[in-house]
């Protein structure tokens, strides 16, 4: 300090400056986090600082966590899971943390916290499946074909509209269940469509066998059973289409397809097991363990209308065509019923699409009822092992006697009857899970009976015409 006579006094002040609390540096993190991970997967840690030494940190989320998805340590900032997290329910969080020191007063920040979820395919272990066995034409009009595809389990109406509404125009749709072995009626079946449940690859003509027990035809010679000349799948549909070198005439046909040549996206392979006759719960194919051929039968005998059982030499046959189908063809009622394509497609409401025998759209006297009558005669093949369940009650039923009654003669004769018509099996595997246990049984099963069987050569001539013969290995049949 100077006065006005320029003296000059100093004195020292001192001024202290009291530090405030300042509030935490918090960053904005960005973090990722796969979806279906398990509770109390590690996410990110959120790291905050403070100028202010010798402060502690607290962290919480404050927002952004609506369905309480994640916890964070107060004490650390390391956010994990706490709920479901799904990439389907959200693809991303945006969680405000907010950061409270100690200081007097507290100070806080909140910063945005951003966690992505990936989405994770799920790991597939489930083979593919066959979900339907359909049956073509190549000879068939669209119209028929777009009508016969329809499942006639859905809502119908008078004039079953629905059938040309329905998306489809492939063919015919063998019902899974007892239907199963409903006989096919149509010529001409030169087409069989595998449907899967998924896209599948490796799919040739490799992949798929047909074989099975011919029948015999109206001029008694041995139905036919096509080869396969070609196979091709459609990715968009799913479906194989397999074109046969002829149509297939009077025969129960087998539809194998291989299990080790067909797999899906993930590299599974074929889920094919199947049993005939049981529709499935599923719906489909398989036993869900990846793996297994599938194995379908189709019956196949073109004229049978009423898909009636009838007499063949005095045997009583399940699949036969005979005067029945005639009459029933001819019935005022089914005679002349037609699709027909006005101003809406719609079918006559006495049209039954297994009367118009060649699916041009008309039951007529011109072509389908001579088509029939053109067949009379023709039947399938007796069903495995039914002769030796006939004989085996017979003899049941007049054990003392060991005599064969009237119709056990008559079943013998009608089995020499198809031995001489050389009904055979076509198959490349005779293979039979019992093995040679099996063979005995079926030898002995005939030879048992004293039916002037006089060595197991004779036997073996029996099994083939009684079609036990299907069922020997191939040892069997190599003896």
């Amino acid at each position: 300090m100077t006065d006005d006579d320029g003296n000059v006094e100093t004195q020292v002040i001192s001024v202290t400056v009291d530090s405030l609390n300042d509030p935490p540096v918090v960053p904005g993190d960005i973090f990722a986090v796969d979806e279906n991970v398990v509770v109390g997967t590690v996410v990110g840690t959120v790291t905050a600082s403070d100028d202010d030494a010798g402060q502690s940190l607290s962290y919480t989320i404050t927002s952004g966590d609506l369905q309480g998805d994640f916890a964070i340590d107060p004490a650390t900032g390391e956010i994990t899971t706490v709920g479901d997290i799904d990439h389907e329910d959200f693809d991303t969080y945006n969680l405000t943390v907010t950061v409270t020191d100690n200081g007097d007063p507290a100070e806080s920040t909140s910063a945005t916290v951003t966690i992505n979820v990936n989405d994770i395919e799920p790991e597939d272990n489930d083979g593919p499946s066959i979900t339907a066995i359909r049956v073509n034409s190549t000879t068939w009009t669209d119209l028929f074909r777009d009508f016969v595809d329809y499942d006639e389990d859905s809502t119908s109406d008078l004039l079953r509209t629905n059938h040309f509404n329905d998306g489809e125009a492939a063919g015919y749709e063998i019902p899974f269940g007892s239907e199963q072995s409903t006989t096919l009626t149509w010529l001409g079946l030169n087409e069989i469509l595998v449907d899967f449940d998924e896209d599948v690859f490796g799919v040739d003509a490799g992949d798929f066998q047909i074989d099975g027990v011919a029948g015999v035809n109206a001029d008694s010679t041995p139905g036919a059973i096509p080869s396969i000349i070609n196979v091709e799948y459609d990715a968009s549909a799913r479906r194989a289409t397999v074109t046969l070198n002829q149509a297939i005439q009077a025969a129960a046909v087998n539809v194998t397809v291989l299990s080790d040549g067909i797999w899906d996206a993930f590299g599974n392979p074929l889920d094919g097991e199947w049993t005939n006759d049981v529709e499935p719960a599923s719906g489909k194919s398989g036993n869900g363990i990846v793996g297994g051929d599938f194995e379908f039968r189709l019956n196949v005998l073109p004229g049978d209308v009423d898909k009636s059982s009838g007499s063949v030499n005095g045997a009583v046959v399940d699949n036969v065509v005979n005067t029945s189908d005639e009459i029933a063809i001819e019935a005022p009622s089914v005679i002349n019923a037609q699709l027909f394509d006005g101003t809406v497609r719609a079918a006559a409401p006495n049209y039954d699409a297994t009367f118009d025998l060649n699916g041009n759209g008309l039951v007529s006297t011109v072509f389908d009822v001579p088509a029939v009558e053109s067949r009379i005669g023709s039947y399938l093949f007796q069903p495995v092992s039914t002769m030796s369940l006939m004989l085996a009650g017979s003899f049941a039923s007049n054990p003392d006697s060991q005599e064969l009654g009237h119709e056990d003669e008559a079943l013998l004769q009608f089995q020499e009857e198809v031995d001489s018509t050389q009904l055979k099996t076509v198959s490349a595997d005779w293979s039979h899970s019992e093995g040679a246990h099996r063979d005995e049984q079926l030898i002995e099963t005939i030879a048992s009976q004293e039916v002037d069987m006089e060595s197991e050569a004779d036997a073996k001539d029996q099994l083939l015409s009684s079609g036990e013969w299907d069922l020997a290995s191939k040892n069997l049949h190599d003896a």
